[in-house]
């Protein structure tokens, strides 16, 4: 018998496999969506679930949105994400979503624009 601790499990959606070995998958924690790529073979329970601590391992993906500044950044950013604008691709391929997105939270489609421009320096 082992004292190794029970590790938490964590609901997660498979957004899509990635050269059939890693794969993108999506959680919400506390109503905040993030993503991130793994290992398939950490993922457990038919790839719904995967441990707490191999998520947070993960390599992250797409933009952090909640780094623009604005009047609330983590909802800012959970809102992008709910209208499927993740990367810099989403972003140039919807911008009418985008802008839609900025303005409800109180800012312009050039701020945004601005920022996004400004993750490649």
């Amino acid at each position: 018998m082992t004292d190794e601790p029970i590790k938490e499990l964590v609901d997660v959606r498979i957004v899509r496999s990635i050269a059939g070995v890693n794969v993108l998958v999506e959680q919400n924690i506390d109503g905040q969506l993030t993503r991130v790529i793994l290992p398939g073979k950490e993922l457990r329970e038919q790839g719904t679930k995967a441990h707490a601590d191999d998520l947070l391992a993960g390599i992250p993906y797409g933009v952090f949105w909640q780094d623009f500044p604005c009047a609330d950044p983590k909802e800012f950013a959970n809102h992008m994400r709910e209208n499927g604008l993740w990367t810099v691709q989403d972003f140039m391929s919807n911008a009418d979503g985008a802008a839609h997105v900025a303005t409800a939270n109180g800012s312009t489609f050039d701020e945004l624009l601005q920022f996004v421009n400004e993750l490649g320096d």
